[in-house]
């Protein structure tokens, strides 16, 4: 059996998809298996793919008809042979001495490893506190939602079934990770970090969908249903499905924005007037968060869709990498 299996889950990033790939493939032996999984790519990604194969015998590819990343993902784990998956996205680097890292957990007992130069990685932390990490209420928990820079055992995933949620756009790598731990009795973080992020105000995360208000409300749900039947603390649960929800208001306000357009920014920004309640008392976003959302409140939209379209730009114009 392959020790890793790292699924890629490649849709229209020939410009960074070398870069990737050549990072990966510099470190790793054939007991690592790489699974490209193009996502329906117009671009050269499939051919960049295609030259890889001819070299590495670990290399395989699928060509897909374009379903989004979650569909690849869960693609992925069903043609995966190795004992542990690792995610890598086709814009993102692994940094050198990724694989050593590594191979210093495949043969322990985890059901799933999180590095993280971000955290104390000499503590041990409980399910509690994991679940902070994972859905930002943990303010200091940068990279926690995401598959990247984690190591999943495949029989853990298989065992519980647990799978990214396909319906949903935005969010579903939290409720992947939340359903990780809920099942898990052996997991830890390391102190470290292997994996570079790219920065993108590009990328499909930050770009408006028409769809963003019904995947969100399934993602509330989603969430709301794995916390009540878990045996997280009752207290915490509230507080999280509250900052979620909070949080969502100021995510999809961004993303609305980042549509360039302030008539669709306009029309759709009263669908976020029935996410305030009480609840949102409770909860602080800190101050950024909290100054936009507080113009929201008062309906100075305008004023919000500058701030964020000056954000946008800001991005646009020096992306880049950060580790997680």
């Amino acid at each position: 059996m392959k020790k890793i299996s790292i699924i890629i889950p490649i849709y229209n990033t020939d410009v960074y998809l070398k870069k990737c790939l050549d990072s990966i493939l510099c470190e790793c032996d054939n007991q690592a298996e790489i699974i490209l999984v193009n996502d329906g790519s117009t671009d050269d990604s499939k051919k960049i793919c295609e030259g890889y194969l001819k070299t590495y015998p670990n290399v395989v590819l699928f060509n897909n008809e374009n379903h989004g990343v979650s569909y690849s993902r869960n693609f992925g784990l069903k043609k995966a042979k190795g004992e542990w998956i690792l995610f890598v996205d086709s814009d993102d680097m692994l940094k050198k001495g990724w694989y050593a890292s590594l191979l210093e957990n495949v043969d322990s007992k985890y059901d799933f490893v999180f590095y993280s130069s971000h955290v104390n990685g000499s503590k041990q932390f409980t399910k509690d506190e994991m679940l902070e990490f994972i859905t930002g209420y943990n303010k200091n928990s940068f990279g926690f939602s995401a598959p990247s820079s984690k190591l999943y055992r495949r029989q853990f995933l298989k065992k519980f079934n647990i799978l990214f949620k396909e319906n949903i756009i935005n969010g579903e790598d939290m409720l992947f990770n939340v359903e990780c731990l809920k099942y898990s009795k052996n997991f830890t973080i390391c102190g470290k970090s292997f994996y570079s992020y790219l920065i993108n105000a590009n990328s499909s995360t930050k770009n408006y969908n028409y769809k963003i208000f019904s995947s969100d409300l399934n993602f509330q749900i989603q969430l709301k249903e794995i916390l009540d039947n878990s045996d997280f603390d009752i207290k915490l649960r509230e507080n999280i499905l509250a900052f979620c929800k909070k949080n969502a208001v100021f995510i999809l306000a961004q993303r609305l924005a980042f549509s360039g357009k302030y008539n669709i920014f306009k029309k759709n920004i009263k669908k976020l007037k029935n996410y305030f309640n009480t609840d949102f008392l409770k909860i602080n976003l800190g101050l950024k968060k909290e100054i936009i959302l507080g113009l929201l409140f008062v309906r100075l939209n305008f004023f919000v869709f500058l701030i964020f379209n000056f954000q946008r730009k800001k991005i646009k114009s020096c992306s880049y990498y950060i580790d997680i």
